[in-house]
């Protein structure tokens, strides 16, 4: 709702929203809004995401969280028209080159892929350009 998208939506991701002890313990804090039923009344919610470090090593707790539990896994997301997506996979967040699984056009509705889990590529990620 709303003629302007300030009235129908905002998101929110700085330093009124992350403190200096969220960026100490490696998170984000998102808030958005939306409002679905009238301008300007917006739906308040916060998400609250974990960031790594490629500098900094991996607890014992992350490694163990980041271990496969099958042999795949099942991600969606939505794609973007006009824009490239590439699916990579690495065996970590650090390393400068991600190996492509799969290249696509985005066309503005949401993709489903199933993607190969093993100790060697444990990370995925969605690049668009």
């Amino acid at each position: 709702m709303g003629s302007t998208p300030s009235q129908a939506f905002f998101v929110r991701c700085d330093t009124t929203t992350t403190s200096p002890a969220d960026i100490a313990a490696h998170q984000v804090r998102v808030l958005y809004g939306l409002a679905p039923l009238r301008p300007s009344e917006f739906l308040f919610s916060q998400l609250i995401l974990s960031t790594t470090d490629p500098a900094r090593p991996l607890t014992e707790a992350t490694t163990s969280a980041l271990q496969p539990r099958a042999s795949e896994i099942r991600v969606f997301f939505p794609t973007f028209p006009g824009f490239t997506h590439t699916i990579e996979q690495a065996d970590s967040p650090g390393v400068p080159l991600w190996p492509a699984l799969t290249t696509f056009q985005g066309d503005g509705s949401w993709q489903s892929h199933t993607l190969p889990c093993n100790a060697a590529a444990q990370f995925f990620r969605i690049r668009t350009q």
